[in-house]
């Protein structure tokens, strides 16, 4: 037994808080072989990135990776969805059909791949490489490495010496950098609760969300594409009756404290920063400048990782909630990305069904190319409304300008 568990690697104490969050991707039109040859893409792909670990199996009694190689069953044949069905019941089914003990898992439509995964063995750079890598080597035999490689023992350690270990005055920086919550919020009355995820989709087009930045940037300065997308979505929530807390989360890449170094495993932190009725478009890219230089999301992650990164750790799903809390929103942006291998089938998809942060919790994911910026919102619908989160995104498609400029626009 020693000796077999010496060769099964530990989860690493950032990766275990993640072992129960699964997320799913749906990306196409693809023009995809049969099911054979995409097995066969995945092989190929596991055997010349075996870094990504595209094979292994999670023992998550011992929390240990169990290397080995894909096997037929992570990638099966998936029936078409009838037409007019939202894209996010289809993530979110992928979700819920999925095989639990499979930490990696593929889905085969007609025009579509679909990807499941535990968050443990990748989070959001990765997963995107993991998707478009199999996708492209079914569909077109070429596809761009998974640059990813193992982390050391202690990455978490590593960037924060790189960070705070010359200047230790920087770590208390770190935490005086914090937005204003403007006192702790009143408790409600809490009900019983079961988790109930629901995903919806929307595509904002990609000439108008351009148009829109750039007027943005020739009269604020130096604001950011997210912070222009990001303000729009909070007036949306709040418009279509959505309470929103005024502190949001953006989520980022911890690499940045490693010199962007690409490790494998989940390698995450949020930067909450303060998103309200009065928070303009320059000043939340100052806020999420100033968070960045701060090093407040690494400072947060090292306390996290403290709290729940021990092996006997098990994060709880709570089993009750306050309804009447405000929604917190968490945003995720993964970039502009331009070697996906769409093809000419229909518009452009890339959809996900992500673990909202609680139960009043609401996913952001946004993916952009040069046509459309895609988002993918995830919350349980059996505490924020879902009627009212589809009306927020059927503004911010149709009124984005108006969300963004306020009533002159119209």
């Amino acid at each position: 037994m020693r000796s077999t568990m010496s060769k099964n690697p530990a989860l690493q104490r950032r990766d275990r808080p993640w072992v129960g969050s699964v997320l799913s991707l749906l990306l196409g039109p693809v023009d995809l072989p049969p099911l054979d040859d995409v097995r066969a893409a995945l092989v190929r792909v596991a055997a010349e990135n075996p870094h990504a670990r595209l094979g292994w199996q999670l023992d998550r009694v011992a929390m240990r990776w169990v290397p080995g190689e894909p096997t037929d069953a992570m990638v099966t044949e998936g029936e078409p969805w009838p037409e007019g069905t939202d894209l996010g019941d289809v993530v979110d089914a992928l979700v819920a059909d999925a095989d639990d003990q499979m930490p990696l898992q593929f889905v085969r439509f007609p025009n579509h791949l679909g990807m499941v995964v535990c968050h443990a063995l990748s989070d959001g750079r990765s997963n995107g490489a993991i998707m478009e890598a199999v996708a492209a080597a079914a569909s077109t035999g070429d596809y761009a490495p998974i640059a990813s490689h193992p982390s050391g023992r202690m990455p978490m350690l590593s960037a924060a010496w790189a960070t705070f270990g010359r200047d230790p005055k920087r770590f208390r920086a770190a935490f005086a950098d914090r937005p204003d919550r403007s006192g702790p919020p009143t408790a409600g009355v809490m009900v019983p609760w079961q988790p109930s995820r629901k995903t919806l989709y929307a595509s904002l087009d990609g000439a108008l969300r351009d148009e829109t930045v750039a007027t943005v940037k020739a009269t604020a300065g130096k604001v950011s594409n997210f912070a222009v997308v990001a303000i729009a979505v909070i007036r949306a929530l709040q418009g279509a009756g959505v309470e929103v807390s005024p502190v949001s989360n953006v989520v980022v890449d911890l690499r940045t404290y490693l010199d962007g170094e690409w490790i494998n495993g989940n390698f995450l932190g949020a930067l909450p920063i303060r998103i309200d009725e009065d928070t303009t478009i320059l000043e939340v890219s100052q806020r999420i400048r100033s968070g960045m230089r701060s090093a407040r999301p690494l400072a947060g992650a090292l306390l996290s990782s403290a709290r729940t990164g021990s092996r006997r750790h098990r994060p709880t799903i709570p089993t009750s909630v306050d309804p009447t809390a405000p929604a917190v929103v968490a945003f995720s942006d993964v970039g502009m990305r331009t070697n996906i291998p769409f093809s000419d089938a229909g518009n452009p998809v890339y959809a996900s069904s992500n673990e909202p942060d609680g139960p009043n919790g609401v996913t952001i994911v946004a993916l952009h190319t040069k046509d459309a910026s895609l988002l993918s919102v995830s919350f349980h619908d059996n505490v924020i409304d879902a009627g009212r989160v589809d009306a927020a995104l059927k503004a911010l498609t149709h009124d984005f300008r108006r969300l963004v400029f306020g009533e002159e626009a119209s």
